[in-house]
């Protein structure tokens, strides 16, 4: 017995708005991640001749955004401003 197409129809649309939503919330959380982040790594910064010092994986992320600093800003250059 097959389901009626209506309740097909509804499903779909339910997954489709789910599917958005989730977009949503990733982009969210990104830009909340991203504004964290900067403002951790500047408070480190401001405290560099006390005891800052970064995770492993804040290192990791440092390092990362510095070797690649040439593609980054290119990539923030042609990113729209939001």
């Amino acid at each position: 017995m097959s389901p009626e197409p209506e309740r097909v129809a509804d499903q779909a649309e339910l997954a489709a708005l789910s599917f958005e939503g989730m977009k949503g919330i990733r982009y969210v959380l990104r830009n909340f991640t991203a504004l964290s982040v900067k403002e951790h790594l500047r408070s480190q910064l401001e405290q560099a001749g006390s005891e800052a010092e970064l995770t492993p994986n804040e290192v990791e992320l440092v390092r990362f955004a510095a070797d690649r600093s040439d593609q980054l800003k290119e990539l923030a250059d042609r990113s729209p401003d939001r």
